[in-house]
């Protein structure tokens, strides 16, 4: 009995040694999960044990770390007992002697791959291969497809791409993205030679202009049919001094306003932003629109001028820039300087779904509408929580943008810089609005603004006359949008078709 005892224990462990050879169990020296084995901090995969860390390669020892099979158990080996017992019956309906004949394979002749029909907008503009997800926002076209490039007036838009030139060429990070997101653009050293060559032609020809945009840069066009509106620099009377007549003020960017890079504390979260103000230790949402119209930032010093009522204010913070006339007959241009964080919401899609205007909601309707019903003003404004602040601009001649340039009617855009860097030429195929003839124009992004989101929405800034103010309040059209870029900077662009 005894002899039989040992000899029992001595088969099952030779069958256990049997089996660690074959691979049936774990073997503890090659696994990185194995209980007790050491394991390289580099090893362990991230995605399901955590952060991996990093700066250190010594190794250590873990408390069962195994890893996780879906279709069998945590704890189980991945050829069990069951595996075992199929293994052994297919063996046994074998005959041991016998060779099986071997199977004719029959002859197959492959069908020929059909090839997909390229859809319509593919077949015009030329755009290659499909989309893949949302990895591609922009397709390279030829120049040829651009409807309206052979007759635009080039002329009229090569001095504020100039202008846009200097800014990015004096950029002093010469390597760095102008757009870290999308890297759209390149970097400032992809722009030195184009910009260069640019200043020894920009008296030339129109037809030089364009050839040497041809030679220059490759068109891009945007995956998604675009949506145009457009602004003007508004001019409104005011005040250096609150009296009782001139009593709204005009704020500049608070001190205790802080933007924070999410990007920087996380690189899932890169190109994100959001702001607020602190309260030790918290960092708080800032003071929303109906905050500060109770006084929030009162006796803070930050008022520019001071206006006449609100529906003034509001149309300035609607444009976002603007012209202030003071009382002795000097004035002062207003550019974007920020906002307080909170997301924008459209005061005009509001009144119109409490019926207090019709469609469209234009701002010549939003504005008389304030005319008619003053007392309104502040109650149906705070639904807007976002608040514009401005800044002095630094430029004398015409309204500057956020990229410090003055802008040029017509030629001017404000885009959503999530997508694009400020200096970037693009091209507009759309209609104008009231007379609806054609616009197909070249364009430059020098603008921002917090309601222009999306690669494929723009601003287009008409100018500060009054016939621009009625053209802009009635500018909602659709269309498409092409993008320029310096041939030298397109394998930067992550958004880009190759």
């Amino acid at each position: 009995m005894k002899h039989n005892l040992l000899l029992s224990i001595s088969i099952s462990t030779a069958s256990l040694l049997i089996l660690s050879a074959c691979g049936g169990g774990r073997p503890v020296s090659n696994n990185p999960y194995a209980v007790n084995a050491p394991v390289s901090v580099n090893s362990l995969p991230s995605d399901q044990y955590g952060p991996r860390i990093t700066g250190h390669s010594s190794t250590l020892k873990t408390k069962k770390v195994l890893p996780k099979y879906e279709s069998k158990g945590i704890h189980e080996d991945i050829w069990n007992d069951q595996d075992q017992k199929t293994a052994k019956n297919n063996q046994s309906q074998t005959p041991a002697h016998s060779t099986p004949a071997p199977a004719k394979t029959p002859t197959v002749t492959p069908k020929p791959t059909p090839t997909p029909t390229p859809s319509k907008a593919q077949q015009k503009y030329n755009q290659g291969e499909p989309l893949i997800g949302n990895d591609h926002t922009l397709y390279k076209v030829k120049y040829s497809l651009i409807p309206g490039w052979t007759t635009d007036n080039m002329r009229k838009a090569i001095p504020g791409l100039l202008l846009s030139c200097r800014k990015i060429v004096g950029n002093p990070n010469k390597d760095a993205l102008l757009n870290y997101n999308t890297g759209v653009g390149g970097s400032p050293r992809d722009w030195t030679n184009v910009c260069n060559a640019l200043e020894n032609i920009k008296t030339a020809s129109n037809t030089r202009l364009r050839q040497f945009m041809e030679k220059a840069f490759t068109p891009y066009k945007v995956d998604e049919e675009g949506l145009y509106t457009a602004y003007v620099g508004y001019s409104l009377q005011a005040s250096l001094v609150k009296n009782k007549v001139y009593k709204y003020p005009v704020y500049s960017r608070p001190h205790d306003l802080i933007f924070v890079n999410v990007g920087t504390f996380d690189q899932r979260y890169r190109g994100k932003y959001f702001s607020g103000r602190i309260k030790y230790p918290y960092l708080i949402p800032y003071y929303s629109r109906g905050e500060i119209y109770k006084g929030a930032l009162e006796n803070k010093n930050l008022a520019i001028v001071y206006v006449k009522d609100y529906i003034d204010l509001l149309m300035l913070q609607i444009q976002g820039s603007g012209l202030a006339i003071l009382p002795d007959g000097t004035s002062i241009r207003l550019a974007y300087g920020g906002n307080n964080g909170y997301p924008s919401k459209s005061i005009g899609k509001y009144m119109m779904s409490r019926g207090l205007i019709s469609p469209p909601g234009s701002l010549q309707q939003i504005r008389n509408y304030f005319k008619k019903y003053p007392q309104q003003v502040e109650g149906i404004t705070a639904y807007n929580k976002r608040y514009v602040f401005f800044r002095k601009s630094r430029t004398a001649a015409g309204v500057s943008g956020a990229q410090g340039v003055p802008l040029t009617p017509e030629r001017s855009i404000a885009v959503d810089r999530k997508y694009y860097p400020l200096g970037l030429p693009m091209f507009i195929s759309t209609t104008r609005p009231i007379d609806k003839k054609p616009f197909n124009q070249m364009v430059v992004a020098q603008d921002t603004g917090s309601a222009i989101q999306g690669p494929a929405r723009a601003d287009i800034y008409w100018g500060e006359t009054k016939k621009a103010l009625r053209y802009a309040g009635h500018m909602k059209n659709s269309g498409s949008l092409f993008v320029f870029l310096p041939k030298r900077s397109e394998e930067k662009c992550r958004i880009c078709s190759k």
